[in-house]
């Protein structure tokens, strides 16, 4: 039986699609490997349920990486689904769940935004 393979979440904003294809090329180095499981939202079906896909993709994920820039931030859809997710994992880390990692890829430093103190 072969062993299940940890799931890594990319969460970003489709604004900033080549920083995210950047980091996918980076992370299919260890995919190719067989080491983890790369997901991105591109990997839903036309015709599935997108935000299912997404929220079971969280759900199941053993790292989640935040690509975090402006247009990250100031996505509705971002904040409040994907970073409350992966934030309310993080608060259960003691229980095994998943580990979050945010890196600030362009722009300039955010304090003060909301979910970034």
């Amino acid at each position: 039986m072969e062993a299940t393979r940890p799931k890594v979440f990319i969460s970003y904003s489709h604004k900033d699609e080549g920083i995210k294809n950047l980091c996918v090329s980076q992370l299919g180095v260890l995919e190719k490997e067989g080491l983890l499981d790369v997901w991105v939202d591109t990997r839903i079906e036309a015709g599935d349920g997108w935000l299912p896909g997404i929220e079971e993709a969280l759900k199941s994920c053993c790292v989640a990486v935040l690509l975090v820039t402006a247009d990250f931030l100031t996505s509705n859809f971002i904040m409040r689904v994907e970073v409350r997710s992966c934030l309310n994992r993080w608060l259960r880390r003691a229980a095994g769940s998943t580990r979050s990692s945010a890196s600030r890829v362009r722009g300039r430093q955010w304090n003060g935004s909301a979910g970034c103190n």
